[in-house]
């Protein structure tokens, strides 16, 4: 089995570092927590819109075969599988902003299609709300939307805690790292 992970909706889970740059994303750190292959198709900076524009979502559906992970593949006998978005570094006095309308949507996709959903947001919120606004902060270098490599180490870690939490197929392929990982639900 493989999983392919387009994360459509938001830059912050595509590639990894470039020489000089001090961010990365999530989407490169999930293979370390999963004994399945993962093709990580994400690009920095690209929109839903973007990324079918410029023959990412053709690339994405012409190397799906039945039984990989996707989203929205039903028509290639795929199992399709939305997740949230990790939150950007917003916060209101002490309070990182929890709710947020593209994590809405998707759940509210996925109920509307018997979709499984991975709650990757709130244990996403849940782990930055922890550590506070200050050092929150220290893991955003340049901006409050793209992390350094150490907080890209805390979203993917956050998302297997949302496989885990929601008891989703996908924790049967957890390594033992992933198995590690061990935040309350």
């Amino acid at each position: 089995m493989q999983l392919l992970l387009p994360f459509l909706a938001t830059s912050p889970s595509s590639s990894h570092l470039k020489s000089g740059l001090t961010i990365s994303s999530w989407g490169y750190y999930i293979p370390n927590y999963l004994s399945i292959s993962v093709s990580n198709l994400a690009r920095n900076g690209r929109s839903t819109r973007s990324f079918i524009n410029q023959g990412l979502w053709a690339s994405l559906l012409a190397s799906t075969n039945a039984g990989k992970m996707i989203v929205d593949v039903r028509a290639k006998k795929a199992t399709p599988v939305l997740s949230g978005m990790v939150p950007r570094n917003y916060w209101s006095g002490n309070t990182l902003q929890s709710v947020w309308p593209f994590a809405v949507y998707a759940q509210e996709v996925a109920i509307q299609t018997s979709v499984e959903y991975v709650g990757h947001t709130k244990y996403s919120v849940d782990r930055w709300q922890a550590l506070g606004p200050t050092t929150a902060k220290t893991y955003y270098p340049n901006d409050n939307t793209h992390t350094s490599p150490a907080g890209a180490l805390i979203n993917a870690q956050a998302f297997v805690t949302a496989l885990k939490c929601a008891n989703s197929p996908l924790v049967a392929y957890l390594n033992s790292a992933g198995t590690a990982v061990n935040y309350s639900c």
